[in-house]
Order: C-alpha cells, then sequence, then structure tokens
C-alpha cells in the first residue's frame, strides 16, 4: 500500500466515522480540493468546512469500491450513501434518501495529501430524489419506427421494381432488359448453349448492317 493510499483510506474513514478533526492531520495546509464548487473555500481549514458539511447536514457515508494506487497518485470508486436534507443545487430538498456514484483522485506530497479531484453523478441524485422527471427513453432499447421512404438496410432486398444496383449482375437465368446491350465481350448463350450463326451471315446491328438475302 503506497503512502498516498493510506492516507486517502484514513480521509474515508474519517468521514464514516464522522471524526473531521482526524482529516486535519492528513492533508497539507495548503490542501487544494479541484472537486469543491466554485464558492467553497480552500486549504486545509476549507476543506474541513466542506467535509463537516456533507456529513453532518447530507449525512454522507462513503462506501467503497475500488482503489488504484500508484506512486504519488490514488483513484477510488465509491457510492457515497446520504439524505436530500438540504437545498445544494437549487432544488428544494425532499428528504429522500439517495446513492451518488463518485470518483476521487488524491495526490500525495511530503508525506502528506495536497489535492483532490471529484467527479461526482449529482444529475442521478436529482432523479432519485424525484427533484428532477427521469426523460423518457429514446432508442436506445426502443425500436425506430421506419420512415416513409426510408432505404433499406444493408443487405436488405429491393422491393417490387426496384432497380439493381449499378454494375450488379442480373440472378441466374434471368433475361436483359428489352433493348439492352451484353456486356462488353460477353458471348450471348440461349439455356446454356451457344447459338450458332446463321451459315453465311455476318454480324448484324451493333453499327453493321445486315447482307442482303442472295437471289
Amino acid at each position: 500500500m503506497t503512502l498516498a493510499e493510506k492516507l486517502a483510506r484514513g480521509v474515508l474513514d474519517a468521514m464514516n466515522a464522522g471524526d473531521i478533526a482526524l482529516v486535519g492531520s492528513l492533508v497539507a495546509e495548503d490542501f487544494v480540493d479541484h472537486g469543491a464548487p466554485p464558492w467553497a473555500p480552500q486549504g486545509r481549514s476549507g476543506y474541513l468546512e466542506i467535509l463537516g458539511f456533507v456529513t453532518g447536514a447530507l449525512r454522507i457515508r462513503y462506501e467503497v469500491h475500488d482503489i488504484v494506487s500508484a506512486d504519488d497518485k490514488v483513484a477510488i470508486r465509491a457510492t457515497a450513501h446520504g439524505i436530500n436534507a438540504v437545498d445544494t443545487t437549487g432544488f428544494a430538498p425532499t428528504g429522500k434518501v439517495y446513492a451518488m456514484h463518485t470518483m476521487h483522485l488524491y495526490r500525495e506530497a511530503g508525506g502528506l495529501l495536497v489535492e483532490h479531484w471529484g467527479v461526482r453523478d449529482e444529475l442521478g441524485v436529482l432523479w432519485q430524489v424525484g427533484a428532477l422527471p427521469r426523460p423518457a427513453p429514446v432508442g436506445f432499447g426502443r425500436p425506430a419506427e421506419a420512415g416513409a421512404g426510408a432505404e433499406p438496410g444493408v443487405g436488405a432486398e429491393p422491393g417490387v421494381g426496384a432497380e439493381p444496383a449499378v454494375g450488379a449482375e442480373p440472378a441466374v437465368g434471368a433475361e436483359p432488359a428489352v433493348g439492352a446491350e451484353p456486356a462488353v465481350g460477353a458471348e450471348p448463350a440461349g439455356f446454356g448453349r451457344q447459338v450458332e450463326p446463321a451459315a453465311s451471315a455476318g454480324p448484324a446491328g451493333f453499327g453493321r448492317s445486315a447482307a442482303p438475302l442472295g437471289d
């Protein structure tokens, strides 16, 4: 266990025990909380004030799921269990309990925690406590209605009378359209047998006139 992880675990344990004063011995005097609201005070005293509020007024208790540490940093994935007892986001409190997904990153220097970054699912909390209605799902599990005139998907067969794609070969045994010219270099064949030209008759059409019949 790195020193950063040991200190971070100490912060969470102190919060769950309601002993916020103990956190003061784990963070530096000039501690910076990047996850705090813009109006919140910084430094050790400011951090203790914030933690006292969230554990006292919101009754936050952390359930830790994962901790990953390396060198001077430690990352924590935890669920914050609390009560929507006060207005913190501009919505009237409902008094309901909630479980908020959170991620935390602490940095250690000189034997103390010096920085903290936090990410919280506050929108999910507003849904849970009923302060905001949950949006109706669109897509993601609900089949979309096909619009009129929509093109078929990949691999779909064209409808009746649809023309084949450019360059597509006709089906086996299909006769070419009336007046269509065979592909360059292709020899016409009927029912699997090559058609023999009439004796002494030259090719007709395709730019050459038919030979006249003899007397």
